[in-house]
């Protein structure tokens, strides 16, 4: 298959001149050999690539870490069954999937959107980041993230994307706050 266009060329030329034959079927015969060493990297490098990314999807879906796997235009590629169950809870009746980071910055508040544009501008330039974020959702419970973003370095434009849920920790913050205020009224109210 890869010798055909240089045969059909080389009889071609045979036909013109016996002695211009030879210096063109050498010619021919180096730029066959380039197109197989070129061909054959390619395909090589093809099946390396596949083979990387099917060990991340496995390492990914293996992590007890929520995690998903973005490209460069900022589809979602693959996650976990981790990621799947936080994103889950940022629906209220319904279960949230997304398959695209747009889809999921419409759900984030407004103060942490500069965050989260930040950290999406930066995995886009293959930048490592990281950041907080809180989530607008219906009712008064908010939902919080810790996202990390790594530039996956064998495979190009793939971002690896970890999420810690830290909700609860911050529900705790708020009540620690909560209670200090009120302590520190009491103690102001005393004689």
């Amino acid at each position: 298959l890869f010798f055909l266009p240089s045969l059909i060329i080389f009889d071609y030329f045979s036909f013109i001149s016996r002695e211009v034959h030879g210096s063109i079927g050498i010619t021919f015969l180096a730029l066959t050999i380039v197109f197989i060493i070129v061909a054959a990297w390619k395909v090589s490098h093809l099946f390396q690539q596949r083979s990387l990314k099917e060990s991340l999807f496995s390492s990914i879906s293996g992590s007890h870490e929520p995690q998903f796997l973005t490209d460069k235009y900022k589809n979602i590629v693959f996650d976990n069954e981790f990621s799947s169950l936080c994103f889950y809870k940022l629906g209220s009746n319904q279960k949230i999937k997304p398959k695209n980071l747009n889809e999921l910055e419409s759900l984030i508040d407004k103060e942490s959107r500069i965050i989260f544009t930040r950290i999406l501008e930066n995995s886009i330039a293959n930048c490592a980041d990281k950041g907080e974020i809180i989530f607008k959702l219906e009712g008064p419970d908010k939902v919080s993230w810790k996202l990390t973003t790594e530039p996956v370095k064998l495979i190009n434009n793939f971002v690896l994307w970890r999420i810690e849920d830290i909700t609860e920790q911050r529900a705790h913050e708020v009540e620690r706050v909560i209670e200090q205020n009120y302590l520190g009224d009491l103690l102001n109210q005393l004689p």
